[in-house]
């Protein structure tokens, strides 16, 4: 109940910032009045994708329509020039034109906070600007691989080699291990990234791209994700090829050692939930033919993994997101879900809650999965002799 009347107000507050907003004397775009607005300021699009997603097979609970498949519109994406006299940089990311702020992600609530900010930026000079992001969130593994750093590999595809290197990149930065690694993949030097809430950059030209959709990312995106191994010197580790993942904390199993016993009886390694670094995470993906875990951000990690990998995700019964059904579909991973019991209306309000999962369900689950795929299974066949 607190929760849903906490959603309630923060929708209220929200509501009010595009009237204050004119106060000031500024007008925020929606996102189709963004991309009608920077239609002449488009240097390169890609249409939105129709992806046909597989039936799914799912155990201890039923998503109704799940099992005939669904076809996805993926996002529409594009890459964005201006020149640097009209483009204003707020502290919190968003894109200034004259008097329009721009959508270029998902929404414009940080605007009213960054009018007031007293923060002092240094002063930046660079011929190109990539500017990347517009909120204080986006910290989080998958976000910053979906909603950031794909759009930086979009904009270096799109303007090349010699263009991309006369940039700086101009964005939030999080302070996470993984943000300075994929940096240095995406061959960028420290000096070149620089945090928007401390710096300003003035810009002959400024490049920036879209965000259109929360769950489906347009095919694009993903294939420009998928060639990073390439960039990284990575081995295959036969130790890791069945793996379960683990979570710590936020929807976390609850009867984790039992379903780790079980887990056993199948031969899977149990991976921890602790800090590693990207190529290790890549290492363990990429080597893996049966991924299994409850829904979390390192499920990001199958864009590491080869074709007909099989991902087993382990849901609660009030909140399944469609982020990693849809990924597997486009990276042509066979994919399953498990279900805590008998499936309720999906609900946000539920994504901290930890759940469990019935051994008795998972077993069967996977020897089912197994059976289909023959996939050999010495433990379970010695139990059974």
């Amino acid at each position: 109940m607190f929760l849903k009347l906490k959603n309630i107000v923060r929708l209220w507050v929200k509501s009010l910032i595009p009237l204050a907003a004119r106060v000031l004397g500024v007008k925020l775009l929606n996102k189709d009045q963004t991309l009608k607005f920077l239609k002449s300021a488009e240097i390169n699009f890609h249409r939105q994708n129709s992806v046909q997603l597989l039936p799914v097979e799912t155990f201890g609970g039923t998503i109704k329509g799940l099992d005939k498949g669904d076809i996805i519109k993926s996002s529409y994406s594009a890459v964005y020039c201006l020149s640097g006299k009209a483009v204003k940089i707020l502290p919190y990311g968003g894109i200034q034109v004259r008097s329009k702020v721009l959508d270029l992600d998902f929404g414009s609530s940080e605007f009213l906070r960054s009018c007031f900010s007293l923060s002092k930026r240094d002063i930046n000079y660079s011929k190109n600007c990539i500017v990347l992001w517009s909120h204080k969130w986006g910290g989080g593994y998958y976000d910053f691989l979906f909603y950031i750093y794909a759009k930086l590999l979009r904009i270096r595809e799109v303007i090349g080699e010699e263009e991309y290197q006369r940039s700086v990149v101009l964005c939030p930065i999080f302070g996470k291990k993984f943000e300075k690694e994929f940096w240095k993949i995406a061959g960028l030097e420290e000096n070149q990234v620089l945090d928007v809430r401390s710096n300003i950059v003035a810009a002959e030209k400024y490049y920036f791209a879209n965000n259109e959709n929360w769950f489906f990312p347009n095919t694009r995106d993903i294939k420009n994700l998928i060639k990073l191994p390439l960039s990284v010197s990575i081995k295959k580790f036969p130790e890791y090829k069945r793996i379960y993942i683990s979570r710590k904390i936020r929807r976390k199993l609850r009867n984790e050692e039992e379903i780790i016993q079980v887990l056993k009886e199948f031969d899977f390694k149990i991976i921890e939930d602790k800090t590693r670094t990207v190529k290790e995470q890549m290492e363990i993906y990429s080597s893996a033919d049966v991924i299994i875990g409850p829904h979390g951000a390192s499920f990001a990690n199958i864009l590491w993994c080869r074709p007909n990998t099989i991902l087993i995700e382990m849901f609660s019964n009030r909140y399944y997101p469609p982020f990693f059904k849809y990924l597997a579909n486009v990276l042509k991973l066979k994919y399953y879900a498990i279900f805590e019991k008998e499936v309720r209306t999906n609900d946000e309000a539920y994504s901290y809650k930890n759940f469990s999962i019935s051994p008795k369900v998972l077993r069967s689950s996977l020897s089912r999965i197994f059976s289909r795929h023959k996939v050999e299974c010495p433990s379970v066949l010695n139990n059974k002799s």
